[in-house]
């Protein structure tokens, strides 16, 4: 199935055209759907305070590394002040692990800590880096949007992942913001909110360069991967709409049999997912020629038993390559699914999510997941677990998808939610090639991005190059 080649480069010919037809710099207009005639925040279901910070309903308002033949990396434990190193080595005195037999994240360093809000109250839950690796966009409970340029300031003795002054701040939305997604060229970002409202960005100005209305809460906006002309956005009025933007309208949109709080394309725009209210992901195939969903089958996230057996709100979708993706659920649960069959490959346990939109993503290698947590941590998981317990898997009746095999660290001593992302390829890449300007010996795994009590914090999974 072939998506209509669309750039980026097109969409901003449509923008601008519409520019220079005399628009005001907001342009204000709704679709002529009357669904979309006035927002509304009245929900009739207990929905809302997953994206409320009391919980309450909102009211109306750099040359290149030697050959590895002559290297291997050294995972010792180093607790003295290694003067070699570019940062004091700490290993394992913060990573932990639980049923797993060795450390893959014992290097792990705070190499940076951003304030992000003055108000420790506001929590972030989107950190989203731009495809090209040049920014990341921060939101949450605070309406505002921030970015942040990737700068790789390294020194002999210090380090800076990003400039610690904001690149630029989006102000639109009036109430936190939920979801985010970035255009392929890194060069517009689309938002959603819960004062129901949408919003285009070109990332260089500080106000929308469009708004679409919607009658009740977006929970979810995405961009298409492969055609920037159009973007689709779930709400809680259970409709999924697909958007044509140089046209201004909504191409097609279906009926979902329960609220919407979570939605995407896959990696190729070949397939659309929804998640539910009460667990159920539904899977669409996606014909942009003829502007259809076909829907193919629904999937039941949820135990077969005990208290959450009813199903609870899925918060977020995650995709391995454009046939397997992880589904986060508000039962505690990371479940991996396959679009071949349908079946369940990998169930990850040991966050606590039972209320917040805290979301599980994958690592630059897709050879580990991470998600944040209710009670602080962030846990860290193989994608698919090696580990074999002491007793016979047979007779200890484990269950083979059942992964609950998992590195985890606390910053702190505070118990209240945190989100985890690892940064992309690109800015890995970009970091190890400036570390190794500087003739060090530092080997760069992983970058991990934690927000926590109004701060952004950046850890090093560090190891050394030794020789043989």
């Amino acid at each position: 199935m072939e998506t209509p080649g669309a750039s980026d480069e097109e969409f901003v010919d449509a923008v601008e055209t519409k520019d220079q037809l005399g628009f005001p710099p907001l342009i204000k207009r709704t679709s002529s759907f009357d669904s979309l005639k006035e927002p509304s925040s009245k929900i009739d279901a207990d929905i809302t305070p997953f994206y409320s910070q009391t919980g309450e309903k909102f009211s109306e308002n750099k040359p290149t590394l030697n050959s590895n033949s002559q290297y291997s990396t050294d995972y010792s434990s180093h607790k003295e002040v290694d003067q070699a190193m570019l940062f004091s080595w700490s290993s394992k005195s913060l990573i932990r692990k639980n049923r797993k037999d060795s450390y893959e994240f014992g290097g792990l360093e705070i190499v940076q800590e951003i304030c992000i809000n003055q108000d420790s109250a506001l929590r972030t839950w989107v950190l989203k880096f731009s495809p090209d690796g040049k920014y990341l966009a921060v939101a949450g409970d605070d309406p505002l949007i921030k970015l942040y340029e990737v700068a790789c300031h390294f020194s002999s003795d210090s380090l800076s992942l990003f400039n610690d002054v904001t690149y630029n701040v989006l102000e639109g939305h009036t109430q936190p913001v939920i979801d985010l997604s970035w255009s392929r060229s890194s060069t517009f970002l689309i938002s959603a909110g819960a004062d129901c409202m949408v919003y285009l960005w070109r990332i260089d100005n500080k106000t929308p360069a469009l708004e679409f209305k919607h009658p009740q809460i977006v929970s979810s906006v995405c961009f298409h991967p492969e055609n920037a002309n159009y973007f689709l956005t779930g709400c809680f009025d259970r409709i999924v709409r697909i958007w044509n933007i140089p046209n201004y309208s909504v191409e097609c949109c279906y009926q979902a049999p329960d609220f919407i709080t979570a939605a995407t394309f896959s990696p190729q725009g070949h397939f659309l997912l929804l998640g539910l209210s009460h667990g159920q992901c539904m899977i669409y195939e996606t014909n942009f020629q003829e502007m259809k969903l076909a829907f193919l089958t629904q999937i039941q996230c949820k135990n077969r038993k005990g208290r959450k057996k009813a199903g609870r709100k899925i918060t977020g979708f995650d995709f391995l390559d454009d046939q397997q993706f992880i589904v986060s659920t508000n039962d505690s649960r990371i479940r991996l699914y396959s679009l071949e069959d349908f079946n369940i490959k990998q169930k990850y346990k040991g966050c606590k999510n039972e209320k917040f939109p805290i979301k599980a993503s994958f690592s630059h290698n897709n050879m580990h997941l991470i998600s944040g947590s209710e009670n602080g941590k962030v846990c860290i998981w193989n994608t698919f677990s090696s580990w074999v317990p002491c007793l016979n898997p047979i007779v200890g009746r484990r269950k083979t998808v059942k992964n609950s095999s998992y590195e985890y660290f606390k910053i702190g001593d505070f118990k209240n939610a945190v989100h985890g992302i690892f940064a992309p390829e690109i800015v890995v890449k970009r970091a190890q090639q400036l570390i190794t300007n500087i003739d060090n010996d530092l080997i760069i795994g992983h970058i991990v991005l934690v927000a926590n009590e109004g701060k952004l914090k950046v850890l090093f999974n560090q190891f050394r190059n030794v020789k043989y």
